[in-house]
């Protein structure tokens, strides 16, 4: 690269430099920085290696402006006074990934200093006089070194310090935060030695809001080993060796503002789903957050049914991978104002909506991993503010639409992994896939099918849907061809077998007449005798019940061709008043009758032929006695 600008007004009111990485010679460099000297508050001098930053050091300090001073990655072990003796208005110094054994003690003669980055180094120890004079230091980033030992009395003269992260090192908890730090709001000890917790370890640091704990082999924490900290608002314990018997409530009974909470990952585990005496959370009702998943453990096996008692401002709860089988349905009544859940990876074969209905503010679900069959659950969970619904790697074969429109404020379905049906049981929701500008379907078009065997493989949404919708022309047809035929039908069955379907029909109302009384009727009556009289006059005619005893009576003379029916005419009935009963009109036509005698006219001969025909019982109706009478 050439540099050759002439007018240094060109470039004077440029504030940030970075010439990390350039590949010019030193002499080059330094008139490059001249050109800038006026307005420069920030350089960047990266991976240009220990020679040359050390020589370019001096210059850029020159620029009385500057405030920034970034070396990162330069492979510098030590640094001298004479190298950084024209540093001391920085007030931002970043010496992270270099090869530095110690802290420099170049460091105490900067007391503008309000950053320093100390990350990736090889640094060891802190001793008392590193950062000596640094009374306006705000921010100090020392992880990812190898400190193992804080002495008495390093931290005295930091009293701006706000931020300390000191993780990825060897430290224990040895005292060293107990009296000179003060004011610190962060601390970070992620990835240390640290294997206990104990009271008095933070009690001078009243101000914290921040710490972090996390990937140490912390097993034990003493009850009280908080107390004090009113400011606490996010506290991380990820990644440690708790047990249950480690998070016990006296533990957080003394962080009133704490709204975070990160416990995944640690050997929380309880046997049965009874709940303990002294659930460890009922004093956090302030906690907005929680993880308490696992990666890699047993998990916790059981959730207690109160085992979430207290957090009342509870809003995001991560669950998962907890080898949970199944729910209390009181799991989720304490914590009304939830609006994130996360129960993936657990063996939850089948949920309940009880178990839901507290969620009345649910938002975000996860229930990916679980062995889902079907959501139906979800349906009658009042989930009217569901935004986003993550079921993906389940078994779930059907979206119907029930479901769909239970959920009215879905904006994101993800459903990829699961056993989808290509069938019409779907058809109502590829439609809705395609159609819908409310809801996105994650990866909507490579939702592949599972059924029928046939189609396995294909893609959800080329099913052919056309297929699946009802022709309402079609089915008007087939419905107005089948009244016409059963009318045809009906027609001709009554105008040909007229008296056979009267009488089916009058044997039907019978039997079931008979099976709901309970006892004998007219038709009854007949069939179990041996013969039936049926006494006839204008009075009988005129009844309900004249057509229907002629009717079944008849019906057994002419089916069982047995003279079984004896009619007898109280008074002369002329012939077209029975025309309206066929089978009687039959009978008188063949004189198959008797008739009451006149007045005065003597009843023996009446009597002596009705005896004789009561006395026949195999004769035909053919030849029966009253034959000709």
């Amino acid at each position: 690269m050439t540099w050759d600008v002439q007018d240094r007004s060109y470039l004077q009111s440029v504030r940030h430099l970075n010439l990390s990485g350039i590949q010019l010679p030193v002499e080059k460099i330094t008139d490059l920085l001249q050109t800038f000297s006026s307005s420069l508050a920030s350089l960047r001098l990266h991976s240009l290696g220990d020679v040359k930053v050390k020589a370019l050091m001096r210059n850029g300090c020159l620029i009385s402006s500057l405030r920034f001073l970034g070396l990162q990655g330069n492979n510098i072990t030590s640094i001298s006074k004479d190298e950084m003796q024209f540093c001391t208005q920085l007030t931002e110094l970043d010496l992270s990934n270099n090869g530095l054994n110690s802290v420099p003690a170049v460091i105490s003669s900067l007391p503008g200093l309000q950053f320093l980055d100390l990350t990736f180094n090889h640094i060891k120890s802190i001793s008392r006089v590193d950062f000596a004079n640094l009374t306006q230091l705000r921010t100090l980033q020392m992880y990812s070194n190898y400190i193992s030992l804080i002495e008495d009395f390093a931290f005295k003269d930091l009293k701006s310090l706000k931020t300390l992260m000191i993780g990825s090192n060897r430290l224990v908890l040895n005292g060293y935060f107990k009296k000179d730090l003060q004011k610190p709001t962060i601390l970070d000890l992620a990835n240390n030695k640290l294997d206990s917790v104990h009271r008095g370890d933070f009690e001078s640091l009243k101000s914290l809001k921040n710490v972090s704990l996390p990937d140490n082999q912390i097993s034990f924490i003493e009850a009280g080993s908080f107390d004090g900290l009113t400011n606490l608002i996010f506290l991380n314990l990820q990644s440690n060796k708790l047990s249950r018997g480690s998070i016990k409530d006296s533990v957080f009974s003394r962080l009133p503002n704490l709204k975070t909470l990160l416990l995944n990952n640690n050997y929380i585990s309880y046997d049965n789903q009874k709940p303990p005496d002294h659930p460890p959370f009922q004093n956090l009702r302030k906690l907005k957050t929680l993880n308490i998943f696992s990666q890699g453990h047993k998990g916790m096996r059981y959730l207690p049914s109160n085992l979430f008692k207290g957090l009342k401002s509870l809003e995001e709860l991560r669950a998962e991978n907890l080898n949970i089988n199944s729910l209390d349905p009181d799991t989720f009544t304490y914590t009304p104002y939830l609006w994130e859940l996360d129960l993936s990876r657990n063996e939850l074969l089948s949920l309940t909506t009880r178990i839901f209905l507290p969620l009345r503010v649910l938002k975000t679900l996860h229930l990916s991993k679980v062995g889902l069959q079907s959501l139906d659950f979800l349906i009658n969970a009042n989930l009217s503010k569901l935004h986003l619904l993550h079921v993906s790697t389940n078994a779930l074969s059907v979206i119907n639409e029930t479901l769909i429109w239970s959920l009215p404020t879905l904006i994101y379905l993800d459903l990829r992994g699961n056993y989808l049906s290509c069938d019409c049981t779907n058809a109502w929701f590829v439609n809705w896939t395609i159609s819908s500008n409310d809801t996105e379907v994650e990866s909507a078009y490579e939702l592949t099918c599972n059924y029928p065997d046939k189609v396995k493989g294909h893609k959800l949404l080329d099913l052919d849907v056309d297929s699946c919708n009802v022709d309402v022309g079609f089915f008007c047809f087939i419905s107005t061809a089948t009244l016409v035929s059963m009318t045809l039908l009906g027609s001709f069955l009554f105008h040909f077998l007229r008296w056979q379907v009267v009488y089916a029909y009058y044997l039907l109302l019978a039997f079931l007449h008979d099976n709901k009384q309970q006892r004998k009727n007219i038709v009854n009556g007949i069939y179990s005798s041996c013969k039936t009289i049926c006494v006839i006059s204008h009075h009988y005619l005129e009844s309900e019940w004249c057509s229907r005893e002629i009717q079944v009576a008849s019906f057994r003379l002419f089916d069982e061709k047995k003279y079984v029916l004896i009619l007898v005419f109280l008074e002369h009935i002329p012939s077209h008043q029975l025309s309206p009963y066929y089978r009687m009109k039959r009978l008188i036509q063949k004189k198959s009758y008797l008739s009451w005698p006149d007045p005065g006219e003597d009843t023996r001969v009446f009597w002596q032929k009705l005896r004789v025909a009561l006395e026949n019982k195999d004769s035909s109706e053919m030849e029966h006695p009253l034959a000709g009478i």
